[in-house]
C-alpha cells in the first residue's frame, strides 16, 4: 500500500519523492507553467537547429554537391521535434488534470482566476482586466483560492487512503 499510495503522491504532484516533501498547492499548479517556458525553449531549439541546417544545405563545395559539415544535424531536428511532441502531450495531460482539480472549487472566482493563470498562461495583471478587479484583490482572492485547492489535494490525498 505505500508503495501505491507514493506513486498516486508523485503523480498528482503532492509529494517530491527525492525528498519525500509535501509539496504545495502553488508548486503543483504551477508545473503547468513550467513545462509551458521548456516547451517554448524547446521550440527555440527547434527554430534555430531548422535556421542552422538550412544554412548548411545551402552551402555547396565547390563540385557543387552540397556540404554534408554535420549530417547527424537532421536527425538532432527530429529527435527535437520528438521531444517537443513529447512535451506537448504531457502539458495537455497536466492541464487536463489541473483543471479537473480546478473545477471542484466551489467559488467561481477561484476557477476562474486559477484557469485564467495556470490555463491560460495569463498575467496577474490580464486577470485583474478581464475580471474587472485591482491586481490587489487578484491577488488576494488567487491567495484564498490556493488554499481551496490545497483541501481539495489534501481531501483527494485522505480519501485515497480509505480507498
Amino acid at each position: 500500500m505505500f508503495l501505491m499510495e507514493r506513486k498516486w503522491k508523485a503523480h498528482n504532484g503532492i509529494t517530491d519523492l527525492r525528498r519525500e516533501k509535501p509539496t504545495t498547492a502553488k508548486q503543483y499548479l504551477n508545473r503547468v507553467r513550467r513545462i509551458d517556458k521548456e516547451i517554448t525553449a524547446l521550440l527555440r531549439l527547434v527554430q534555430s537547429t531548422r535556421e542552422s541546417l538550412e544554412t548548411i544545405t545551402q552551402n555547396y563545395n565547390s563540385d557543387g554537391a552540397q556540404s554534408t559539415k554535420n549530417p547527424h544535424k537532421f536527425d538532432r531536428l527530429v529527435e527535437l521535434e520528438s521531444l517537443v511532441d513529447a512535451k506537448i502531450d504531457e502539458q495537455i495531460a497536466m492541464k487536463s488534470e489541473i483543471l479537473q482539480t480546478i473545477m471542484k472549487l466551489p467559488d467561481r472566482r477561484h476557477r476562474l482566476i486559477l484557469m485564467e493563470y495556470y490555463i491560460e498562461m495569463k498575467t496577474f495583471e490580464q486577470v485583474a482586466v478581464d475580471m474587472n478587479y485591482s491586481w490587489r484583490q487578484i491577488m488576494n482572492i488567487h491567495g484564498h483560492a490556493l488554499k481551496e485547492v490545497q483541501r481539495t489535494l489534501e481531501n483527494e490525498l485522505s480519501g485515497f487512503h480509505k480507498g
